[in-house]
């Protein structure tokens, strides 16, 4: 909180002192503190029944919406006893706007300032040095885990283009180089060029297809099924047929995703 409960109440008491007995007495001022309901809430603040006190403050309201005493009162309890910021500004705001020229009235200021920057730290929570380490290394985990699967990518690559270059003749004690004619290769192999054709037509139809590495993703804090996707430049649909298990409402932390090869 940016203000401590002890000041804050000890500020708000001096503006209750204010309220009571340094302001220049009126007619209206005192037909409020004398309102039934307003006594009765007088008395149950005295008494600590602070619910009590607030609902009696409101209906001191109800009885006279322009009792400026009853929303200081309730600005009061709500910014001490209830901790509810927003009530509080709004009850203050009430009161200067019907006493503007009320002795406190500069007192009421500095407290909604203060209730205001309450209220915006707790929507808008700031971001502290340990999160923003914990965010910096997490991305730095996620290059180092780029860095594998393209490392794992080339690697794979270097090998479909050597299993490629390598082509061999089946069921004879050769090789058929590079640079070496279909003719050179017939004779030495003591067959006509024309089988020579049709065994390595054979061989390129029945050559082994090459295995697709499988690639997984586990799943990071605050990552969707749509984010990862983007991510391996994968259409959603494509990535939640490779994994059908996947619930993406339950998806968590931890959980390992196949990625299929595109």
């Amino acid at each position: 909180m940016i203000f401590s409960r002890a000041a804050f109440f000890g500020v708000a008491l001096m503006g209750m002192a204010v309220l009571c007995g340094c302001e220049p007495s009126g007619g209206s001022r005192m037909d409020e503190e004398k309102e039934s309901h307003f006594v009765v809430g007088r008395s149950r603040v005295n008494a600590l029944d602070y619910h009590g006190a607030i609902e009696s403050f409101t209906e001191a309201l109800e009885a006279n919406p322009r009792s400026a005493a009853a929303h200081f009162e309730l600005g009061v309890l709500y910014a001490e006893r209830e901790s509810d910021p927003a009530a509080a500004i709004y009850h203050y705001g009430q009161y200067l706007r019907l006493r503007p020229d009320a002795g406190n009235a500069e007192m009421v200021r500095q407290l909604i300032f203060r209730l205001k920057q309450e209220l915006a730290q707790t929507v808008l929570p700031v971001t502290t040095a340990a999160e923003t380490q914990q965010q910096m290394e997490r991305m730095a985990d996620e290059v180092r885990q780029l860095r594998e699967e393209l490392a794992v990518a080339k690697n794979h690559l270097a090998e479909r283009t050597t299993a490629a270059s390598a082509t061999t003749v089946s069921g004879q004690q050769g090789v058929v180089r590079s640079g070496n004619t279909i003719q050179n290769n017939a004779a030495q192999l003591n067959r006509g060029s024309g089988t020579v054709q049709n065994r390595n037509s054979e061989q390129a139809v029945r050559r082994t297809p090459l295995t697709v590495v499988r690639r997984t993703h586990v799943v990071k804090s605050g990552e969707t099924p749509s984010s990862i996707a983007r991510r391996y430049s994968l259409k959603l649909e494509l990535l939640l047929s490779a994994n059908p298990g996947l619930d993406p409402r339950r998806m968590r932390v931890g959980q390992a995703l196949t990625i299929p090869a595109t």
